[in-house]
Formats: C-alpha cells, sequence, structure tokens
C-alpha cells in the first residue's frame, strides 16, 4: 500500500537515544506501538413509498469494529493504521448465509488498512487506502465496483475511521463550552449523501473527561452517477432531501481513573529479563495515559423524494431514513509500552 525508500542514514538514527515522550506533541500523546479498538452499532430504517403503491420499511442493525495502531509518532503528526476486524449482523433476521457474507466480507477489509495523518489537534490531513476499502467491499465483480463506487464515497468511508479523533479539544486544560468542528458524511446510495458540518462543545467537564454535545448543519448531496442506467437497470433522478432531525452527544476520558491502572492492557510480566534491562534506562510512559475517545452517538432522520427510472417508466418516490451511530472504546487497548525505536522513520503520508 505504501512504498518507503530507505536512505542509509536512517539506520544510524535508530541508534540516536530515544525522545523521552513527554517531550512529544501528538494527537491524545499517542506514541508508537500503541493500539485500541472501537465498535459502533449502527441501527438504520428505511421506509420508501412509490406512487399508487403502500410504502415498504426496510431495517438493519450491524456492528462494526475498527482496530487502530499507531504507526508513527512524530512531533507534528500521527500515523494511523486503521483496519476493520469485524462486521457482525445483530439484526433478528440475520440468516447463515448473509453471517456468511459478512464474515467474508469482514476477512478481507482487513487485508486493506487504511492510513491516516493525524495533527495534535486531532484533524486529519491526508487519509490512503480509501480505495481499496470499497474495492474489497465489491468483490471481484467489476459491475459491482462500479455501483458501489456510485453509491458509497470515499469520504463516507473516511468518516467511519476518522469518527475517534473527532473527540479532540482544540485546547488544553478543558473548559465548558469550548467547541471546535468536524465533517460528517454518510450515504444514502443511489440517493445520494448527507453531508453534516459537526459542532462539538464542552458541556460539563473536569480534570480527566468531558462531556459534549454535538450540533449539526446538515444538507443533502444527490449522487452525480444517480441516472446512470448503464450501470444499473434501477436508478434515481432529481433527488431531492432535508435532514428533520439531527442530534449527537459524546464523552472523552483523558486518563484512567485513579486506581484503575490494571485497566491497561501493556503485559510488563511478559517480557523477558533482557528487555527489562534494556527498558529501566528508556523513559517511560504514565501508565495512566488512553486513547481520550470513550463513546459517540449520532443521530439523523432525512427525508426525501425523488423519480425512480426503469426503462422509459418513471414513477414518483417518497423516502424516510433514519440512522442512528453508537460507538464505544473497546476494553484492552495497549498504551504504555517503552519506546523501542526513536521517531525518524519516513512517513507514508504525502507532503
Amino acid at each position: 500500500m505504501r512504498t518507503l525508500l530507505w536512505h542509509p542514514l536512517l539506520f544510524g538514527c535508530l541508534l540516536l537515544p530515544a525522545i523521552p515522550a513527554a517531550a512529544q506533541t501528538t494527537v491524545w500523546g499517542l506514541q508508537q506501538g500503541d493500539r485500541f479498538n472501537v465498535e459502533t452499532l449502527v441501527k438504520q430504517q428505511t421506509t420508501l413509498e412509490l406512487e399508487g403503491r403502500p410504502p415498504t420499511t426496510a431495517t438493519s442493525k450491524e456492528r462494526i469494529e475498527i482496530q487502530y495502531t499507531v504507526f508513527s509518532a512524530l512531533p507534528d503528526e500521527t500515523v494511523v493504521h486503521a483496519r476493520v476486524t469485524n462486521i457482525t449482523d445483530v439484526d433478528d433476521s440475520q440468516t447463515a448465509e448473509s453471517a456468511r457474507v459478512l464474515d467474508r466480507q469482514s476477512r478481507q477489509l482487513g487485508r486493506v488498512p487504511v492510513t491516516m495523518s493525524i495533527d495534535p489537534a486531532g484533524v486529519v490531513r491526508h487519509t490512503q487506502g480509501l480505495d481499496a476499502v470499497i474495492r474489497q467491499m465489491s468483490g471481484v465483480n467489476k459491475r459491482s465496483q462500479k455501483l458501489l463506487q456510485q453509491a458509497v464515497s470515499k469520504d463516507a468511508v473516511a468518516t467511519w475511521v476518522h469518527q475517534p479523533f473527532w473527540l479532540s479539544p482544540l485546547k488544553m486544560p478543558l473548559a465548558k463550552e469550548q467547541s471546535w468542528e468536524r465533517t460528517s458524511v454518510f450515504s444514502l446510495g443511489l440517493l445520494g449523501s448527507v453531508h453534516t458540518a459537526l459542532t462539538f462543545s464542552v458541556s460539563e467537564a473536569d480534570e480527566e473527561s468531558a462531556d459534549i454535545t454535538i450540533a449539526g448543519n446538515a444538507r443533502h448531496v444527490p449522487s452525480a452517477a444517480g441516472a446512470s442506467s448503464a450501470t444499473v437497470r434501477l436508478a434515481f433522478e432529481d433527488a431531492t432531501a432535508e435532514v428533520q432531525e439531527f442530534g449527537g452527544s459524546g464523552r472523552l476520558i483523558l486518563q484512567q481513573r485513579s486506581g484503575n491502572e490494571d485497566e491497561d492492557s501493556t503485559d510488563e510480566e511478559s517480557r523477558d529479563e533482557d528487555d527489562s534491562e534494556i527498558d529501566s534506562a528508556r523513559p517511560q510512559r504514565p501508565a495512566s495515559r488512553r486513547p481520550w475517545f470513550e463513546q459517540l452517538q449520532l443521530e439523523w432522520k432525512v427525508t426525501g423524494t425523488a423519480t425512480v427510472k426503469s426503462g422509459d417508466r418513471r414513477v414518483p418516490l417518497k423516502f424516510e431514513h433514519h440512522q442512528t451511530q453508537t460507538s464505544r472504546l473497546l476494553p484492552g487497548y495497549v498504551t504504555g509500552a517503552p519506546r523501542r525505536f526513536t521517531p525518524f522513520l519516513p512517513s507514508p503520508m504525502p507532503r
């Protein structure tokens, strides 16, 4: 997915003493080798009503788990690899076949990590690997790939992997009413997508944690390829939509509560004696350090109209879509492991 051109001087850098973690400014204080998983439960309900026909409603409930691993941590840039580790249909109507499809899709997506370059304020500067993710989602069928590229934008895929880093205040210490902005995109398939300018505001805060209120200004963006009958037999024209309701909340925790150090999954006793002797000479990271992200919930209600095109026929359509996303940090995150390399490695991200 990337090519690193090594220079002989880089090997000399490996012999330099490691920079103390406290001297670095990275998003959340993350360091090379840190790892954590975020689970998102997505509930969707879509009602379609073709003119002259009774409405039909489809619901779905999926659980998606994404693992984040810090590849490198520089003073002004943290490079993180994200990959899907599991997709589960938690709907009661799940069949054995759908379970097999999701399991296969999980394994395929796990082979194509997305690489992000993140600044200390939690803003993602660059993202690589999104095209590969869309290709894996659609399989080897070229027609399916083209259809999925029309229905799901790279921005929508990026939103999924960027979300935990949205909970990154611009200033420390935390203060009530402090605010910052991010952008969310989710797909409505060939009906277009919903772009939401999110505003995060600290509603309550103390030295260790903060509750976040999320407001948003959402707008509908029609699909540029919605009327492409060359790709699909059924297409949508003149799609318009309005976001009737939006709301969200989040919570971030800056460090582990007193007495919770055992939750840190770094196993100090598992390292051999030689490693322990070497590590004793290295600067140690605080045992209480943790990913700041704790939980996030976003909810939309969208209504709209379109014209369904099938051959020469065109039929008016009304639709309503309700989506709730609930994300949480899973236990077992890995932080606090001693540095084993200096950070002077070539960045895989373009400058």
